[in-house]
C-alpha cells in the first residue's frame, strides 16, 4: 500500500532528541516530573516557559498527522474493497482481478478465467455464488427477523415468501425459546399447505422453495420433518425430484443425525429403490455398512422384504463375499449391520452364508472388539437352529477362541450347554496338532493371559484321561509353552515345573 501524508508524518519524528532541553528523553509527563526534581536538587536549570510550550506543541503536530494518516488509510482500504465488489460484478477482468487472481510461478502464470471451474469454486468459497454456479440466494434480513420475531403475516403470503421461509428453516437455529416457537410455526404452516394445495398450481411453488434448500432443510430439526411430508405427499415426481436433489450427499445426510431420517423416508418408496439401491452398490456395501448409511441399508431391506425384492439381497451377498468378518470387527456401525441381517433379513436361506462365514471366522470376531456384540446376538436370535450353530463353532474352531476375555466367557457358555460332547470336541481341538503342522490350540492358550484361568476351569469337567491328554500335549511343546509367563504358570499348574506358590491342578 502507498505511503500517505509522508511530507506531514516521519516515523523518526517519534525519536525525539531532548538532549538540549532534558538532558535524556524521557514521556512527556515524566519529563516534567524530573525536571522539578533537578530544579529542586539545583541540579539543572529549569528550561524557559518558551521551551517548554513548544515541545508540546511539537508532540501535537506529531498526533495529528498519525490520526491523518491513519483515517487516509481506512479510506483507502474502503475504495479498495468497493473495487472488489465491483469485480464480482463484471463479466469482463480488470486490473485488478489480474492482481487477485494471479499466481506467480517462476516458469508460467495462472488465473481464474471467467467461466473456469477454478473461478466458480472461489465465488462459491467467497459466498458470491451458490454452490450450482448461480448467485447465492439471501432474503431480505427484515423478512428473516420478522419471522423469528413472530410479526410475519402467515395470512398474506406471497409466492416468493415461501423461499424465504425454507431459507429461514434451513440457515436459522433457535438461539431463544421465541425464535424456536417461531420456526416451529413456520414449519407448521408450510406443511398444512404441502398438504392443502395437492394438485392445486401453487403446489410447485411450494415444492420449488423446498427443493432450493433441500440440503439445507434435511440437516435441521425442523426442516427435515417438512422433506419427509413432501416425500409422503407428493408423487412420483416429486419424489424423484427429492432424491435427485439428495443424490450427492447421500453419505453426508445418512451420517447426519437430522439428515438420516429423510433419505430412510425416501427408501420407503420403490420407484426411488430402483435408483438407489445401485447407488449404494457403487458406493461400494462394505464400505457404506460401516458408516451411517447402515440405518438407510436397513430401511432399504424392511421395504424390500415387504414388497418382495429379493434381488437386492442377492447383490449384498454377492458383493458382501468374504467381507463379513471384516465388517463385523471393524466398526460399531459395521457390527450392527451385520447384526441387521440376522432381523430383517427374509429367510434363513439368505443368511446362511453369512452365518457360514462368520463361524469360519469365530475365534477373531469373538474375540474382538466390536466383533463379541455380534456373537452374543446371534446367541439370543431366537430363530430355531442358530443357537446350536454358533455354540458347536466354539468348541470346533479351527483357531483358538479363550484367547481373550470374551471368547472364554462364550466358551464357558457353549461347554456348559453341549455337555459331554461339546467338552470331547473342544479337547480334541486343544490337543490335536493342526493340519498344515502348526503347534495344538493349547500352546496359543496357554500363552494368553486368561489362558490358565480357562484350562483352570476346564479342569474341573475333564474325565482322568482327557486330563492326561491335555498334560501330555503341553510336556509335548513345553519349550514353546515356557516363553511367556502365563505359559510358566500353566505348566505350574498341571505339575510339569515345580513350583511353592502356584497350587496343582488335582
Amino acid at each position: 500500500m502507498n505511503a500517505v501524508h509522508a511530507s506531514i508524518y516521519d516515523p523518526s519524528d517519534d525519536v525525539v532528541n531532548h538532549r538540549d532541553i532534558f538532558m535524556h528523553r524521557p514521556s512527556l509527563v515524566s519529563a516534567f516530573s524530573q525536571i522539578g526534581f533537578q530544579e529542586k536538587s539545583g541540579l539543572v536549570t529549569p528550561p524557559s516557559k518558551d521551551a517548554a510550550l513548544e515541545l508540546l506543541a511539537r508532540k501535537i503536530r506529531q498526533m495529528e498527522a498519525k490520526l491523518n494518516n491513519q483515517s487516509a488509510m481506512l479510506v483507502q482500504l474502503r475504495d479498495e474493497n468497493l473495487s472488489l465488489k465491483e469485480h464480482f460484478h463484471q463479466t469482463e477482468p480488470d486490473d485488478l482481478s489480474l492482481n487477485l487472481f494471479t499466481v506467480r510461478h517462476p516458469v508460467r502464470e495462472t488465473r481464474t478465467e471467467p467461466g473456469t471451474p477454478m473461478e466458480t469454486a472461489v465465488n462459491v468459497a467467497m459466498g458470491v455464488l451458490g454452490e450450482g454456479g448461480e448467485p447465492a440466494y439471501e432474503p431480505h434480513p427484515e423478512a428473516v427477523a420478522r419471522i423469528l420475531s413472530q410479526s410475519f403475516s402467515y395470512s398474506l403470503v406471497l409466492p416468493q415468501d415461501y423461499r424465504t421461509l425454507t431459507w429461514t428453516l434451513a440457515h436459522r437455529t433457535q438461539r431463544s425459546a421465541q425464535e424456536g416457537h417461531a420456526l416451529k410455526f413456520a414449519v407448521n404452516f408450510l406443511i398444512s399447505k404441502v398438504h392443502q394445495l395437492r394438485g392445486h398450481p401453487m403446489e410447485t411453488v411450494v415444492h420449488d422453495a423446498v427443493l432450493a434448500e433441500l440440503i439445507g432443510l434435511a440437516q435441521t430439526a425442523n426442516g427435515n420433518y417438512l422433506v419427509q411430508q413432501v416425500i409422503e405427499t407428493g408423487g412420483s415426481r416429486a419424489r424423484m425430484d427429492v432424491y435427485e436433489g439428495l443424490r450427492e450427499h447421500l453419505l453426508k445426510l445418512s451420517n447426519d443425525k437430522y439428515g438420516t431420517h429423510v433419505v430412510c423416508k425416501v427408501a420407503e418408496f420403490a420407484d426411488v429403490r430402483t435408483v438407489l439401491v445401485p447407488d449404494l452398490v457403487k458406493l461400494g456395501v462394505a464400505e457404506t455398512f460401516q458408516s451411517g448409511a447402515r440405518r438407510l441399508w436397513k430401511a432399504v431391506f424392511d421395504a424390500c422384504k415387504k414388497a418382495g425384492e429379493m434381488e437386492v439381497f442377492d447383490t449384498v451377498l454377492l458383493e458382501m463375499a468374504g467381507k463379513w468378518a471384516e465388517c463385523s470387527t471393524s466398526t460399531e456401525n459395521g457390527t450392527i449391520s451385520v447384526q441387521q441381517v440376522f432381523e430383517t433379513w427374509p429367510s434363513f436361506e439368505y443368511m446362511e452364508p453369512v452365518l457360514l462365514e462368520i463361524m469360519l471366522n469365530i475365534s477373531r470376531i469373538a474375540n474382538g472388539g466390536w466383533g463379541h456384540f455380534l456373537i452374543s446376538k446371534l446367541l439370543s436370535n431366537p430363530r430355531t437352529g442358530i443357537r446350536p450353530m454358533v455354540l458347536n463353532a466354539l468348541v470346533e474352531s479351527p483357531a483358538p477362541v479363550a484367547i481373550g476375555h470374551h471368547g472364554i466367557s462364550f466358551l464357558r457358555t457353549a461347554l456348559l450347554e453341549l455337555g459331554r460332547a461339546g467338552i470331547d470336541t473342544y479337547v480334541e481341538s486343544l490337543c490335536n496338532a493342526k493340519k498344515d503342522g502348526h503347534a495344538p490350540q493349547i500352546v496359543e492358550v496357554a500363552g494368553a493371559v486368561v489362558g490358565p484361568g480357562h484350562i483352570s476351569f476346564l479342569w474341573t469337567m475333564l474325565t482322568p484321561i482327557e486330563k492326561n491328554r491335555l498334560k501330555e500335549a503341553c510336556r509335548s511343546h513345553v519349550v514353546s509353552i515356557r516363553g511367556s509367563q502365563s505359559g510358566n504358570d500353566l505348566l505350574r499348574q498341571l505339575g510339569l515345573m515345580p513350583s511353592t506358590q502356584i497350587p496343582k491342578l488335582r
